[in-house]
């Protein structure tokens, strides 16, 4: 009679090669045997009793029988549960045989906590699974060869064995009264033993398929296993352990109660991928006079539901060891922290807070496929998880997303998969200056995952760089869904579908990264006529060829807290800072252009025929980013952005911002510099008289036009001029202090003012000398040392106008 059990497919006991005048009894007899042990009222034909259906023991007992009466179905169903219970009652009692002495081996049953019940019960049941999958393997692939039958048959016999004290357990310990109250208790969710309960209930399923096979090979008149040398122990032993060492191989307590210290199988809240017993040995290299201490103990790895994070956790049967691995750094040991011995088959793990090691050591066939799972696990964290120089941006779960790669297909699906998770995170480099270290953007990254309610995990990650424009477009799906399509590459993209529309915002916001974060400022909003980058390198009014211009456009300047300023009074808080952006939108895209300057990076210029001008001068840049709506810019435009992108980030450029007043210019400049405009005219003549004649031959520099600003950060006061066409320098700045002597002035029928003894140096060149080419531009916070003390004079013409009120 060929019968199959539900799960695995069965190995055939009939053809089991046992010790001589030891026969195993024929599934037929053990049907009349049970048959027999489970009448009641006596024997004979005239003694009532109860019988299984004629067809219980058949592969097709469960059919239903539509042609048969309601009655005799009702009948037919009462007589079979009877039959259910009978049969669970005589194999508890054989079983009971085996196993009752090894039960109280160590302490008397009732002792026992009902958490390490539960755990022996899942112990044993994944042992005696793994034996008869191991041999159903070999079976498979080797074929059944006769040297090796008897060895093959004894591991099936031990795994029945195995299977056997896991169903003991549940059906004969766990249902005595002491443990009915509490058994009931931890059928409530989130309890301390809720989940194991669930993992004991897993167990319960899956020995449901083996208890015919079980009773065949250990409940016959022939009592094989008495006569078969079998482990038939139900708890392992374990070493003394002290309280230092106790303490380091328990950290249940930092790990969260739905997950258990071991895992058999699938629940409705949990998905268990692997399970196996391993041999964990506890070193103290420190110490070597300490004895190593080694446990038997079992490793799980698996992942709740509804979480992203999957775990490893190593416990003992009993409540001894108890050690979790998870991706959270603050909850104790990560995958990180694992070491793996391919040559002895083994990970390593350093204890947190000791110097004590823990080598585990595994089976071949294990440690391959529970290597391969941690391989996994670390490249989803790898993916998933902000590594040390990223920032988490964005974190929800959208109503959908559709990935499209039209290059090779991926792991991840084709179509549409609903409740994704997408984050999107920045990514940072340090930099290093002498007078500090910061922060600077170096593109995003962004990641879409399929749900954590399905099983098996699909993600795909992409680089958002800054030599690359962000091509994106709004949409609204057929259910008005707000959308944004992003153009990841050149091959792929991926269609994100929101729940409302404040998320759409939330995320296209980020990605142009114009939102305010954590500890900075609101956005100061300007109106500009236009924005364009010149990539040329000095000459602040030569012509040359925009490579870009966004006409009129929206300008907002993000900034650090105020209030969150730690910095000294010499340097405000625009340089070094993390945080100083100008985010410029306009009708085709944006460009965020982060000033997070060092000390000399930014250089101004002001035209002197253009009040409503400045000109920012920039070393190479790599943390200018730049997004373009797709459906409005033509695939030349797109090219000729790229390329600008790529030129930016290794020559120097210059962003030519113009605005619709000279009042919006001032407070621009002020928000990017920190220096704020107390003065900007045109002045007729710049003189300066010489002090010291380092150069004998010129006494006296005179000019017939420049452009005066005085501005002023803190207790600091600056005076910056923008020279027309005058052959010795384009531009110059120095500082004023209370020391220095002002007097009005009037001359030749011009009125002006003089600063006495004022203190500068004289431009060089990026050579360092005064010979080639001058700068057109200035820095505003580092100035040179003053090697010059001469007299200025301002001339204003008939009037002076402001400048004298501030001198």
């Amino acid at each position: 009679m060929d019968r199959k059990p539900l799960n695995p497919p069965p190995i055939d006991l009939m053809d089991m090669d046992y010790p001589e005048n030891s026969e195993l009894t024929p599934i037929v007899d053990v049907e009349a045997q049970l048959r027999a042990l489970l009448t009641l009222g006596g024997s004979g034909d005239d003694s009532e009793s109860i019988h299984p259906p004629d067809d219980y023991f058949s592969a097709g007992h469960e059919q239903s029988r539509a042609s048969v009466g309601s009655n005799y179905c009702s009948l037919s169903a009462l007589l079979t549960r009877s039959w259910d219970e009978q049969f669970k009652t005589i194999l508890t009692e054989r079983l009971s045989i085996l196993f009752d002495q090894y039960a109280q081996a160590a302490r008397p049953a009732e002792e026992v906590p009902l958490q390490d019940w539960l755990r022996a019960a899942i112990w044993w049941a994944v042992q005696g699974k793994a034996l008869l999958e191991a041999q159903q393997h070999v079976t498979e692939t080797e074929g059944d060869r006769h040297e090796d039958q008897k060895s093959t048959r004894m591991e099936v016999l031990q795994g029945l064995v195995n299977l056997a004290k896991a169903w003991w357990i549940c059906h004969h310990t766990l249902t005595q009264d002491m443990f009915k109250i509490r058994m009931a208790a931890c059928r409530m969710k989130e309890t301390p033993d809720s989940a194991l309960f669930d993992q004991y209930r897993a167990v319960l399923s899956y020995l449901h398929g083996y208890e015919r096979r079980m009773a065949a090979a250990l409940c016959t008149e022939t009592d094989t296993s008495a006569t078969i040398d079998l482990d038939r122990r139900l708890w392992i032993s374990y070493p003394t352990l002290g309280v230092y060492n106790g303490a380091i191989l328990d950290n249940s307590q930092r790990q969260a109660w739905e997950f258990p210290a071991m895992a058999f199988g699938d629940t409705g809240d949990l998905f268990c991928y692997r399970s196996v017993v391993v041999e964990a040995t506890l070193i103290h290299p420190d110490d070597p006079s300490l004895p190593a201490s080694t446990f038997e103990c079992m490793f799980s790895i698996m992942r709740g539901s509804e979480s992203w994070q999957t775990i490893g956790v190593l416990a003992s049967q009993v409540q001894l060891v108890h050690i979790t691995i998870q991706s959270e750094r603050a909850h104790g040991l990560v995958w990180k922290d694992v070491e793996w011995d391919v040559a002895r088959h083994s990970m390593v793990v350093r204890l947190h807070h000791s110097e004590t090691l823990l080598r585990v050591k595994l089976s071949e066939d294990s440690f391959a496929s529970i290597w391969r799972l941690a391989h996994d696990i670390l490249a989803a964290e790898t993916d998933l998880v902000a590594g040390e120089d990223e920032r988490l941006l964005f974190d929800e779960t959208v109503k959908s997303c559709q990935y499209v790669n039209h290059d090779k297909p991926v792991g991840f699906p084709a179509k549409p998969v609903v409740s994704c998770r997408v984050r999107l995170l920045k990514k940072l480099s340090t930099v290093t200056y002498g007078t500090g270290k910061r922060k600077v953007h170096r593109g995003l990254r962004i990641i879409v995952a399929t749900p954590p309610h399905t099983r098996t995990q699909r993600r795909v990650t992409h680089d958002l760089p800054n030599s690359c424009p962000l091509a994106y477009s709004l949409l609204d799906a057929e259910d008005e869904s707000p959308g944004l399509l992003l153009y990841l590459d050149e091959a792929c993209s991926s269609f994100i579908y929101l729940e409302d529309p404040e998320a759409r915002t939330l995320l296209h916001s980020l990605l142009l990264d114009c939102l305010p974060l954590r500890g900075e400022s609101d956005p100061k909003t300007f109106l500009i006529s236009s924005y364009a980058i010149d990539m040329q390198s000095h000459g602040s009014e030569t012509q040359a060829t925009k490579h870009l211009d966004s006409g009129e456009s929206q300008a907002s300047v993000i900034e650090e807290e105020s209030e969150r300023e730690s910095r000294g009074t010499h340097y405000g808080k625009t340089i070094l800072s993390e945080h100083l952006r100008v985010v410029i939108q306009n009708e085709w895209g944006s460009i965020t252009d982060r000033l997070n300057i060092g000390p000399g990076e930014l250089t101004i210029a002001l035209p002197i025929h253009d009040n409503n001008t400045i000109h920012l001068h920039r070393p190479p840049q790599e943390d200018l980013s730049m997004s373009v709506a797709h459906d409005l810019v033509s695939k030349e435009h797109l090219a000729k952005i790229r390329c600008l992108l790529q030129s930016i980030q290794t020559k120097p450029s210059i962003r030519i911002v113009k605005f619709k007043t000279e009042t919006e210019l001032h407070s621009f400049q002020e928000a990017v510099t920190g220096f704020r405009v107390l003065y900007d005219g045109l002045a007729t003549r710049f003189l300066i008289t010489r002090r010291r004649k380092l150069l004998p031959l010129i006494k006296q520099w005179d000019t017939n036009l420049a452009r005066i600003q005085l501005i002023q950060r803190g207790g600091r006061f600056q005076i910056i001029a923008f020279f027309h066409q005058f052959r010795h320098w384009k531009c110059l700045n120095f500082e004023i202090t209370a020391l220095d002597d002002t007097e009005k002035m009037e001359q030749k029928g011009e009125c002006g003012v003089r600063i006495k003894d004022a203190k500068y140096a004289l431009p060089l060149n990026e050579s360092g000398s005064g010979e080639g080419e001058l700068p057109s531009s200035l820095c505003l916070d580092e100035l040179e040392f003053p090697t010059e003390h001469s007299d200025v004079a301002i001339m204003f013409g008939d009037v002076i106008g402001q400048l004298c009120r501030f001198l």
